[in-house]
């Protein structure tokens, strides 16, 4: 794969992007000290490269009643054929929030959204349809809270103590059907501008900002991120899963302190089922992955009573909106 290298003016661009990706070109400009007309078109570029792949919205969806389910799939051998129409049925359906194909024990994972087992249940019906009798074994994962971090290894950005985005609050909010078709457009493209929401909305612009003001004041809306591949940069991106042993909550917190505070981690899943962490890692090389692992098992060898790597080989469907009814 070309690999595509990021100067010092993309990774300033994208450090920004990071921050808040609905900042207008001319705020970025002015916070990097770079031109807007660079800015642009440096953010334009990148996302003609496919380093960046989208601008998207990390929502709450705990808030608004649903739950993260996540299933792990090991298939028998497909063509490339049926793979691809797998894949492709797989991501157009809307209770689908992300799905990944992997190499090592499975072949797929594919987080679904549900408001109540019964939903879950219509959606695994509706997968196990598409993948037919390919299914040789499968795992499960509820998630009960999630914090990605910010993207500090690939951007050389490792200011210390940088909020993470977190989901999971048990508090239930109703949202309006104003509110909720402004989520469905910011989370196709977060860059979408206050004027063209308006617009798009048949709405004014001072009704479209207090409906986004109000929902990301509750904790609905947590951040606007661009959605970077980072197979692109030269980056290898692998999933660590974890069984605790019977262990006590501050040991617990003491090792998610840990890896947060690696640079390394990008999101963190905590949850119930076959497993109960699911860490993501960005590496620039397998080695880093490894001295990661020896650093666990040696410092928190007393909680730990089983551990897989699973490494991302396509992200096909990255999504925080479900498929909201009001």
């Amino acid at each position: 794969m070309l690999i595509n290298l990021l100067d010092w003016k993309d990774k300033k661009v994208l450090r920004e992007l990071d921050k808040n990706a609905r900042q207008p070109y001319s705020e970025i400009a002015r916070k990097t000290r770079i031109s807007k007309q660079i800015v642009i078109y440096r953010l334009n570029n990148m996302v003609e490269r496919g380093i960046i792949k989208s601008f998207i919205t990390f929502i709450d969806v705990k808030s608004l009643g649903y739950t993260f389910y996540d299933a792990f799939f090991k298939l028998k051998y497909c063509s490339q054929e049926e793979e691809a129409e797998i894949i492709q049925s797989i991501s157009q359906m809307p209770e689908i929030g992300w799905f990944i194909s992997t190499r090592g024990e499975w072949n797929l994972v594919i987080c679904m959204l549900a408001k109540s087992p019964e939903e879950l249940n219509e959606t695994l019906d509706k997968i196990m349809k598409i993948l037919g009798n390919k299914v040789i074994e499968s795992n499960f994962f509820i998630v009960i809270e999630a914090s990605q971090m910010p993207y500090r290894e690939a951007l050389d950005d490792f200011t210390p103590n940088m909020k993470s985005i977190y989901i999971g609050n048990p508090q239930k909010i109703v949202l309006k059907k104003f509110d909720v078709k402004i989520l469905k457009y910011l989370s196709d493209n977060c860059r979408f501008s206050i004027v063209d929401l308006a617009g798009k909305m048949r709405s004014t612009i001072e009704k479209v900002r207090y409906s986004i003001k109000k929902m990301e004041n509750v904790g609905i809306i947590q951040a606007y991120k661009p959605l970077l591949d980072h197979t692109k940069i030269g980056y290898i991106w692998d999933i660590m899963l974890i069984q605790y042993s019977n262990c006590s909550k501050q040991k617990k917190e003491e090792f998610i302190k840990f890896l947060k505070d690696l640079k390394q981690v990008f999101y963190l899943v905590k949850g119930v089922g076959n497993w109960n962490l699911m860490i993501e890692f960005h590496t620039k090389e397998p080695q880093e992955l490894d001295n990661i692992r020896t650093t666990i098992s040696t410092k928190f060898k007393s909680i730990i009573r089983g551990e897989k790597i699973i490494q991302i080989t396509k992200e096909h469907k990255c999504i925080f909106l479900p498929n909201i009814t009001v």
